[in-house]
């Protein structure tokens, strides 16, 4: 089970939820701004500035599609 992170939008205060495709995506360059659902605030990532942090969640992420592997190739008996 996965789990969405998220923080208030500065504007209302509503829950944006953040997921997983959402920071690859800013990681490939496909995306480059979020939306609040509540009252249309847009959020730009400005990735000169955000570089270090999201390298950091590329390794992360990494390390995460490695276990979930080796987890599933635990379960079928081939680890």
């Amino acid at each position: 089970m996965q789990q969405n992170g998220g923080f208030p939008c500065p504007e209302c205060g509503e829950m944006i939820s953040v997921s997983r495709e959402l920071l690859l995506g800013f990681l490939s360059g496909s995306q480059d701004s979020i939306y609040c659902s509540r009252c249309g605030l847009k959020l730009t990532i400005n990735p000169e500035n955000s570089q270090e942090a999201l390298e950091q969640y590329r390794q992360l992420d990494e390390v995460i599609q490695k276990s979930q592997q080796n987890v599933e190739q635990a379960q079928k008996g081939h680890f």
